[in-house]
This record gives C-alpha cells, sequence and structure tokens, in this order.
C-alpha cells in the first residue's frame, strides 16, 4: 500500500525493497552469535531493537526518488533488527527459563507478541485510513523509540555473566 498508493512505485521495486528486507535477515542470522557473545543476550536485542527503530524510519522517509536507499535500505535494516532482537531473546529465555517451564513461557510470549502485532495492525489501519499510510509508519516509529528506551532501563541492560565466558 505504501509503496503504490503513496510512493507510486511499480510492483518490482516492491519486490526488489522486500528482498532487501531478506537480505537484512540473513545478515543478522550470521552475526547474532558474534554479536551475543561479545555484548551479552540482553544488549543484543537493544541494538535489534534501535536498528528496527532506524529502519522504520529510513522506510517510512521514502519517496519515489529515495526509494532504494530509503525504502530498501529500511526494509534490509528493519529486517535485520527484528531477527537479530528474535534470536537473541530466544537465546535468552532458553538460558534463563527452567527446561520444565520453556513451553509454557514461549507460548505465552508468542501469545503475547501475536496480541501485539494484531492491536498494532489495528491501530495502523485506523491512523492509516484517518491520516494517511506515512502517518502511520512515523507512529510506528514513535512506538520502537519509546520501547527501546524502555527496554534500555531494564536489565536486558546489564552485563551479561555469559559474556565473560564466551570468546567468538
Amino acid at each position: 500500500l505504501f509503496f503504490q498508493s503513496t510512493l507510486g512505485l511499480e510492483g518490482w521495486k516492491a519486490g526488489l525493497a522486500y528482498a532487501a528486507n531478506g537480505l537484512g535477515v540473513v545478515v543478522a542470522s550470521f552475526l547474532s552469535v558474534r554479536l551475543s557473545g561479545r555484548l551479552g543476550f540482553g544488549r543484543t536485542v537493544i541494538v535489534g531493537l534501535i536498528s528496527t527503530t532506524a529502519g522504520v524510519g529510513l522506510f517510512a522517509s521514502a519517496t519515489s526518488s529515495t526509494w532504494v536507499i530509503s525504502a530498501a535500505g529500511g526494509m534490509a535494516i528493519l529486517g535485520f533488527g527484528i531477527t537479530l532482537s528474535v534470536i537473541a531473546s530466544a537465546s535468552l529465555r532458553q538460558r534463563i527459563v527452567p527446561g520444565g517451564l520453556l513451553g509454557r513461557v514461549t507460548a505465552s510470549y508468542r501469545i503475547f507478541v501475536s496480541g501485539a502485532m494484531a492491536a498494532g495492525a489495528l491501530a495502523g489501519g485506523v491512523i492509516g485510513e484517518l491520516a494517511g499510510v506515512r502517518a502511520a509508519l512515523l507512529v510506528g516509529v514513535v512506538v520502537y523509540v519509546f520501547v527501546a528506551v524502555l527496554v534500555f532501563w531494564t536489565p536486558l541492560n546489564e552485563t551479561d555473566p555469559v559474556v565473560a565466558s564466551v570468546s567468538v
């Protein structure tokens, strides 16, 4: 919708931007172990959130003349950030949750995330209808900034004791 109605781009250009997202996902999957080993799982989640925020912001700034850098670049950074956060948070859960509770904790996490995605999609749709698609994306940037700042002040930003024992 953003590519066609806001930017006026042809289908192949949107496909290229989505492919850039996939590239970001692949890069994050290769770098996640090294980053988690150096930063710790919690701080890697924070780096992922910050990267996601930057990706959404760059994507939202796209114009029909800058789409290659802003839309495709934003999608690549977005894919990188989300994947990095997902891998690090799953690894952290596996490390700190007792085995007998891991299935229930993972299911609870999935339900919470799925509910948040549904609420975000509904809010984005309403904002997009009332104020435009770009406005909805910019609200998403504000939400991501808020979440990244909140998470920065949690125990996720403390030194991970595993970091000292892992050399990557």
